[in-house]
């Protein structure tokens, strides 16, 4: 009997989530480096945690190759209250991978649906469980234990954060190709009053000053010529537009800023780390965005699991991984992740040549 396929509507309002997701934690990560020393009055306004991390088993040629970057873990998590950051499905899993001699910077979006070890004995879920049945500390864990890293620090924020950020920084510029672009920005308007209580105008054609909730759908249009690969262009334009604006901003108006989008944010990093990082925030460059797994094949499973992305094998996944953030071309998978790649392969019955779809390239 044939495997139901999943319903078009449902793929993509899932893709949505996940760039909308993917664009609100991009601005958030650069946010934390343009705060520098204001962040003393405001500190109060963030929400500290430290987490403790199991000892991960990678060999040490992996930690060499790792031991020049910072890995922070980036989660938006959607549990429909503000400020509650320890439960809720992380619709959003990022990794951010700074080089700290070239202090280039490179954002991995992990599919929420990965099927994944969610606890460290064998558990197979979508990735996101992890976080709703453990919190940051069990998420954090649940991607060093799967792809071999060591992340030790975490930033965490509701998707409300967005249009506070753009509103803050008094909104930006951007030009409305045609009427269809229009019409589209201006439906997603409605979906993003429910979700945030911001009301805007319509948009018409031409270059737009816009503000957040406007900024948003701009940044959302998806059914037009070019498809994805358009909308993540227009989102990176809305992040590098937010980011030239904040680095000219007066006190009064970063002082806005971070009173603004600071009660959304829950994270391990600590004032000397942040105060660290925004001191060469000038010298911070985004060269690239991508996701994870980049092969993968998709499967309804049982017992209410329901749609998953298999990685294709995880452990040629996460070859590729460590290649393209560490640029380590001699990297062997640890044994951990080479059992949780058999395992999640036996239970699947998935192999390389299963994969499915490749809409993700590095």
């Amino acid at each position: 009997m044939a495997k139901p396929r999943r319903d078009p509507m449902d793929w993509i309002k899932t893709r949505r989530r996940k760039r909308k997701a993917l664009l609100i934690l991009e601005i958030i990560f650069f946010l934390l480096l343009l705060v520098g020393s204001y962040i003393f009055s405001r500190a109060g306004l963030i929400k500290y945690k430290e987490i403790k991390t199991e000892k991960n088993e990678v060999s040490e040629h992996v930690k060499q190759a790792m031991s020049g970057y910072t890995n922070i873990a980036l989660f938006g998590v959607d549990n429909r209250t503000v400020g509650n950051y320890e439960t809720g499905n992380s619709d959003a899993i990022l990794i951010a991978s700074i080089n700290n001699s070239t202090k280039e910077v490179r954002l991995i979006s992990v599919y929420r649906d990965t099927y994944l070890d969610v606890n460290g004995q064998f558990l197979f879920r979508k990735c996101n469980y992890a976080y709703n049945h453990g919190g940051v500390t069990s998420a954090v864990n649940m991607l060093n234990r799967n792809l071999d890293l060591e992340i030790n620090d975490y930033a965490t924020v509701d998707f409300y954060a967005l249009a506070d950020a753009v509103d803050a920084v008094g909104g930006i510029d951007v030009n409305i190709d045609n009427k269809l672009m229009a019409q589209e920005i201006n439906e997603l308007q409605i979906e993003i009053f429910n979700v945030t209580g911001k009301r805007a105008d319509d948009l018409g054609v031409g270059q737009q000053h816009v503000n957040g909730a406007q900024a948003l759908a701009y940044a959302r249009v998806r059914h037009l010529e070019g498809g994805d690969y358009a909308r993540a262009m227009r989102q990176r334009e809305v992040v590098s537009k937010m980011i030239a604006k904040a680095k000219t901003m007066n006190v009064t108006q970063l002082d806005h800023l971070i009173t603004s989008v600071f009660p959304h944010i829950d994270t391990s990093l600590s004032l000397p780390d942040m105060i660290s990082m925004a001191t060469a925030m000038k010298e911070y460059n985004l060269v690239d965005t991508s996701s994870f797994p980049k092969d993968f094949a998709e499967r309804n499973l049982p017992n209410g699991i329901g749609w998953v992305e298999i990685p294709t094998t995880l452990e040629a996944n996460v070859k590729k991984l460590h290649e393209y953030l560490f640029q380590d071309q001699d990297y062997t998978p640890s044994a951990t992740v080479s059992k949780i790649s058999k395992q999640i392969s036996k239970v699947t019955g998935t192999t390389e040549k299963s994969t499915q779809s490749q809409d993700n390239q590095y």
